[in-house]
């Protein structure tokens, strides 16, 4: 299983391809699409680096006492 940070790594790689998919789309509706989901993979994103700091968080808390 990945960890956060590298799952958050891949769904920004994921995103901009997705993004460079949306400018050269054909037909039109397309570019719409791809952009739709470089979005929601950065969203994606965001949501594994909160996961990664509250792991941190919480094992820098443990250690601590």
């Amino acid at each position: 299983m990945l960890d956060p940070l590298s799952k958050a790594d891949r769904y920004r790689k994921e995103a901009a391809k997705c993004y460079e998919l949306a400018k050269s789309a054909s037909p039109p509706f397309l570019s719409g699409f791809y952009r739709r989901i470089a979005v929601q993979c950065l969203f994606m994103a965001e949501r594994e680096l909160k996961l990664a700091e509250r792991q941190h968080s919480a094992t820098s808390h443990d250690n601590d006492g």
